[in-house]
């Protein structure tokens, strides 16, 4: 429909109908896309995700290492701890949340040593 008008004292405040941007072909602004390493996975549909970037100190000229830290939504949980993940913007889930997974680059190698120690010991020593 058509914007309506209210008017106020001198101010004229001139609202628009919902999703009037988008059927008149207005676009929103890109959302970024970011790839990060898997640094925490403890919690359900969520990981912790560093974005790490080096930056060059203004006055010494020093390469510094630097990290960003994003909380991303993993509907599935199929990333794991060390993998490779690209990521994008979205609306805000939670208080922190505001990145979505889009797909693992690469899963981690890392292997648990412990646990590999535990099963080998099991094996050697089958319970009586």
């Amino acid at each position: 429909g058509a914007p309506q008008v209210i008017q106020r004292t001198s101010i004229l405040i001139l609202l628009a109908p919902p999703h009037a941007g988008r059927a008149a072909g207005i676009r929103s602004m890109p959302k970024r896309v970011a790839v990060g390493t898997v640094t925490g996975d403890k919690t359900l549909k969520t990981r912790r995700v560093e974005i790490k970037r080096l930056v060059k100190h203004p006055k010494y000229g020093k390469i510094l290492h630097r990290k960003t830290v994003c909380h991303v939504h993993d509907e599935d949980n199929v990333s794991g701890l060390g993998d490779t993940v690209e990521i994008i913007e979205c609306r805000p889930r939670s208080r922190t949340k505001t990145w979505e997974l889009v797909r693992v680059i690469n899963k981690s190698q890392a292997v648990d040593i412990a646990a590999m120690r535990a099963a080998q010991e099991q094996d050697e020593n089958p319970p009586a």
